[in-house]
This record gives C-alpha cells, structure tokens and sequence, in this order.
C-alpha cells in the first residue's frame, strides 16, 4: 500500500529537508503551500522546489493577516529583535495544520509533514516558554488526535480509520541549524533553492533576502560555520 502524506513548503531550508526526508522514507508526497500577504516569495520558493523534486504542490490562499492589522496591542501584532519588526500571529501552525488536515483526508492521505525542528520549541520546555509553542511536540500530539476525533466524517476519510499523524522529521536528526543545514547538503538540496528572511527584497533576478532580520541573522551564522568545518556553501546564502 502506498503511503501518501502532505508536506507542509513554505520556501524554507526546514520544510524543505523534511520534505525530502519523507520522500526518502517511501512517502508520497504532495506538497502544501500557504499564500499569504507580502509573502509570495514563499510561494515562488515552495513550488520551484516541489517542481525540481518532481512532486505536486496545492497552494492555498490563507491570508490571516487582516486579524493582526485589527488589533490595537501592538505587543500583539509584533515580535522586535534589535530594532527590527515584523507581524505575527501566535498559534498560526495550528490553523495550517488544520487545513491541511482537511487536504490530506481529500487524498486519501493520513500523514502530515512539518519543518519543525528542535530549536523552534525544545521538548525540554513547556509549549508556553518556547519561542514557537505550537511547533511544540506535545501540541503536535494532542492537535494529532483533535484532528482524528473531528475529521473521521469526511466523504473521503484517511486510512486507518480517519487517524491523522503530524511527524516532524527533524526531530531526532537535528539539534541545531547547522544541523539542518547539514543534513540539507547531505539530501542534495541546493540550498540556494530555500530562503530564510521575513521580508526579502524582490529584485529583476527573483528575490534577494534583508540580511537584518533574525531569520537571516541565524541563516548567516549556521553557513558560516559549515564554511569553517569545508562545507561548500554559497557565501552570499
């Protein structure tokens, strides 16, 4: 029997690596990518990807956006680091993964793939103290079994009588960023086909990343180690 599942692609080298790592396990894998506002470049990112590992992607408009405008608490409109803003929603992997979910049942597929790695919410710490409490693997688990308990009346259930299964396959491969990275390179992914910047600058050659935001900040100093132990990474990653 084949085993199908739905990789979640947003673009970035996490996602990516974990898509490859299920293909690699004998997955069939159907990418899943969300639209959002001022966010297409992740967009560009995920479906060139699937596109050079020969699986289909869904993308699906899923701007949630307007919600963070509304509010009037800017303490919960942004996340600050050094000066440097940017939107976001807290809990915003649960709601991806629920429609996701609902994907996944549409094809007959029971397994959800996420770019979740330890470093975004340690399974050391409760969910709350984590910077990414809903990557956490104890709410990966307890949204695991929401999901079976809401999603077993569908016209085209999942196998197993409608389980639905969220694995994070990083999760036991890496520590770290470098790690990721490194596995990365080991799969033979291009890592110049992943971005990692939170407001990239759209050039006439595609999209070229800040360079100031933590994202990039943490990217810059993972490749830079992998330079120092020979790693042949583009300098400009």
């Amino acid at each position: 029997m084949i085993m199908k599942c739905v990789a979640l692609l947003s673009g970035g080298v996490d996602s990516a690596t974990a898509c490859v790592l299920a293909k690699r396990d004998g997955y069939e894998v159907h990418g899943l990518n969300f639209r959002r506002l001022r966010k297409e470049f992740e967009t560009d990112y995920a479906c060139r990807f699937a596109e050079r590992l020969h699986i289909p992607i869904k993308v699906v408009d899923a701007d949630v956006t307007s919600l963070i405008r509304d509010m009037q608490e800017t303490s919960l409109r942004y996340v600050t680091e050094g000066g440097y803003q940017w939107e976001f929603l807290w809990g915003r992997n649960i709601i991806y993964l629920v429609l996701a979910a609902n994907f996944a049942a549409s094809i007959n597929a029971s397994t959800i793939v996420v770019g979740f790695a330890p470093h975004d919410a340690p399974s050391t710490e409760v969910p709350s103290s984590c910077d990414y409490p809903d990557c956490h693997p104890l709410v990966l688990d307890k949204l695991s079994n929401l999901l079976t308990l809401t999603l077993h009346r569908t016209t085209q259930p999942c196998p197993k009588g409608g389980t639905v299964q969220i694995i994070a396959p990083l999760v036991g491969r890496a520590k770290t960023k470098v790690d990721v990275f490194k596995l990365a390179l080991g799969l033979g992914i291009n890592i110049e086909d992943t971005i990692s910047c939170y407001t990239p600058i759209k050039t006439s050659d595609g999209w070229r990343s800040c360079g100031q935001c933590l994202a990039c900040q943490h990217r810059r100093a993972a490749l830079t180690i992998l330079r120092e132990q020979g790693f042949n990474v583009p300098s400009t990653s």
